[in-house]
């Protein structure tokens, strides 16, 4: 057990090192040939043009880590991988020409629906199959497009994926799931590496490339754990710490629907906006995020260690959902 957690750790260090060392490289180029996020006062309030290629520097960490430290690649890995590097891509052709939201919708659904066949064969859906298909096939949709819609500031989309990885790493761990474990800590080598540039004041952003790798990963991966082992009720937990992405977009939907705009649009809207406006900082709104992320954590470790029943995680969730709505739209 020892030497699993040492390689866990050696991992992560591994891909931070990497990602920091890397996030400079991509600053550079993406100022030589002007591929940055041009401020327009409305949506985009940062202050000057800012890199993008963030996604670029965690996918590369998250492949230096697991490739390393993985005993043997297998296909299986490589499709993983092979999904990654094509939505990764989807989001770059966005940043560089601009594409239009029904084609990056459409390129997430195509390449998951494909990704779901293929893999069949390694992780089985079993019984019920075109049921679980189509409920793996939204899952991922949804999320994906989650994380591309709620990345508006400096640091935020990586600290909503934070959180959630490190509650599936913990899973991962706990449930002796090799892979999972190696992918996840090169993931969040990524991310930390990552953040020491993206934090405030952001010298590089995530892109659509970084938002749609991560929305895909934090998506794609608990489709490696046994949430069964926990009862039925443990295919609750993914949804419940990706809680704050799941919610943003809720609220989009139905403000933007309340405005008659369509949800995909982009509009002043987010509650990162909206708290900034109120007089929050962008330190003060990655604060509140990581709390309330480590609340949601917290109910589902009690679940998992604690036997905490699944009554007590409805009503946690509910006191989650009323004090989300306090804090954004109340206080």
């Amino acid at each position: 057990m020892s030497d699993f957690l040492l390689s866990i750790f050696f991992c992560l260090i591994n891909s931070f090192w990497f990602a920091a060392s890397f996030a400079p490289i991509c600053i550079y180029f993406a100022k030589k040939f002007n591929i940055v996020d041009v401020p327009d006062g409305r949506i985009k309030i940062h202050k000057q043009p800012t890199p993008y290629l963030g996604g670029l520097v965690v996918y590369f960490g998250l492949m230096v880590g697991s490739f390393i430290f993985l005993p043997n690649i297998s296909t299986f890995t490589l499709m993983l991988f092979a999904l990654f590097g094509l939505v990764l891509l989807l989001g770059l052709l966005d940043d560089l020409i601009f594409l239009h939201q029904g084609i990056k919708f459409l390129g997430i659904a195509v390449l998951s629906f494909f990704f779901l066949l293929t893999i069949n064969h390694f992780i089985g859906l079993g019984d019920h199959f075109w049921i679980k298909f189509i409920i793996y096939w939204v899952w991922i949709m949804s999320i994906t497009n989650a994380f591309n819609l709620i990345d508006i500031m400096d640091g935020l989309s990586s600290t909503s994926v934070f959180f959630p990885a490190a509650f599936f790493l913990f899973v991962a761990i706990y449930q002796g799931n090799y892979l999972a474990t190696i992918l996840i800590a090169s993931f969040l080598g990524g991310i930390l590496g990552f953040f020491i540039f993206n934090a405030p004041p952001a010298k590089i952003y995530m892109g659509d490339s970084g938002s749609l790798l991560l929305g895909c990963f934090i998506s794609v991966v608990p489709l490696l754990l046994n949430w069964e082992s926990f009862g039925l009720t443990g295919y609750s937990l993914p949804i419940i710490v990706l809680a704050i992405p799941c919610l943003e977009v809720f609220a989009l939907i139905i403000i933007r629907s309340y405005k008659k705009i369509p949800f995909y649009l982009g509009s002043p809207d987010h509650f990162a906006i909206y708290l900034q406006k109120s007089g929050w900082s962008k330190w003060g709104v990655l604060g509140l995020v990581s709390i309330l992320s480590l609340v949601e954590i917290f109910a589902c470790l009690s679940y998992v260690i604690f036997n905490f029943n699944f009554f007590g995680l409805v009503v946690a969730g509910v006191w989650f959902l009323i004090a989300w709505i306090f804090l954004i739209f109340i206080l």
